[in-house]
């Protein structure tokens, strides 16, 4: 029942999502998880380390992600010394790679210039 009612913000199709999505969704949510990777010294510095960071970079996000653009956003600021570009991705929510590979393969291949 809780992993039902988590569906809706991960995939944009909770009514049929695919079978990776339980597993992802499951293991995304984990507040031990969470809680480790927040208390880690090392996430700190990850925010410098993306402002330095001078490359191309391409955030992906799916056209029904129910977090919404704010932590696209957020990246984008992180990434204050690149050039960012952004892809919205149709049809899919939180998990674009499991929700809608065909289109994020494309838009990696492009961005990556092949």
């Amino acid at each position: 029942p809780v992993l039902e009612a988590m569906l809706p913000a991960y995939v944009a199709t909770p009514a049929s999502p695919p079978d990776v999505a339980v597993a992802s969704c499951t293991s995304a949510t984990s507040t031990a998880a969470y809680s480790a990777f927040v208390a880690d010294p090392a996430v700190e510095e990850f925010g410098d380390r993306l402002a330095s960071y001078s490359g191309r970079a391409l955030l992906v996000m799916g056209e029904q992600d129910a977090f919404g653009e704010q932590w696209v956003d957020r990246s984008a600021e992180l990434l204050s010394g690149a050039e960012v570009e952004r892809a919205l991705v149709p049809g899919a929510g939180h998990l674009v790679s499991v929700e809608r590979p065909d289109v994020l393969l494309a838009r990696v291949t492009a961005f990556l210039g092949g």
